[in-house]
């Protein structure tokens, strides 16, 4: 599409075309200024991760069937490899909260930059605030508009709580989590094309179900030739 301009003042001046000046028009007061598209769109995106264990979700399943005195588990997911985490909790003060995210994430894979919550007590507290200080951690909230902003952890909150309450399991639902971990680290990703575990460790684990494989019954002359070719 080409536009005129009018020059005659001695700068132009796009001439509109008179089909078009109702859409100029309402392009125009409906924009929201520069701040506010800018933090509109912060709010709705995240700059896509280029490092490991450096953005982390959090939120809290609960509360579930009393198992062992605990009620609720707190859900970790780094953003870049998909890496899961979840521990057990029997409450979730802040205080609970703060410890479980020290002992469980950061003392496997340091601090994060970017620490993403939803609003909860736990997270609005005092005690919160001064830990992201002391780790340097930026966190980001989540809004009650856009509630979403946290949806991978809360997308592996719904599947974590459809595994544990399963009626198919008469389990425990505290010794069922760590196989449960295991099925979605080791489980493929369309995005990543590959498994959490392989972005983690750089290779595959060893299942279970791999023990019950019977044991090649192939000739070692024929193994050696054909490692070789």
């Amino acid at each position: 599409m080409t536009f005129l301009c009018d020059v005659s003042l001695g700068y132009p001046r796009p001439y509109i075309p008179p089909s078009l000046r109702r859409r100029f028009f309402d392009a125009y007061h409906q924009h929201r200024g520069i701040r506010a598209t800018q933090h509109l769109i912060c709010s709705k995106t995240f700059p896509i991760p280029d490092e490991r264990f450096q953005n982390v979700h959090i939120d809290i399943v609960g509360p579930l069937p009393m198992d062992d005195g605990f009620t609720y588990i707190v859900m970790m997911i780094d953003r870049f490899t998909r890496r899961p985490e979840a521990t057990p909790i029997r409450d979730i003060t802040a205080a609970t909260v703060a410890k479980t995210f020290i002992n469980t994430w950061v003392s496997r894979f340091g601090t994060p930059d970017t620490v993403t919550t939803d609003r909860g007590a736990q997270f609005e507290s005092e005690l919160w605030r001064h830990l992201m200080i002391l780790l340097g951690s930026k966190r980001i909230r989540t809004t009650a508009y856009h509630p979403c902003a946290n949806g991978m952890v809360e997308r592996l909150h719904h599947h974590m709580k459809q595994a544990l309450t399963s009626s198919s399991s008469n389990r425990r639902w505290i010794d069922q989590l760590p196989l449960v971990l295991l099925n979605i680290r080791t489980s493929f990703k369309e995005d990543l094309q590959c498994t959490t575990t392989e972005m983690v460790y750089g290779t595959t684990l060893a299942l279970p179900a791999d023990f019950l494989v019977k044991a090649s019954t192939i000739e070692p002359g024929t193994f050696v030739r054909q490692l070789c070719d």
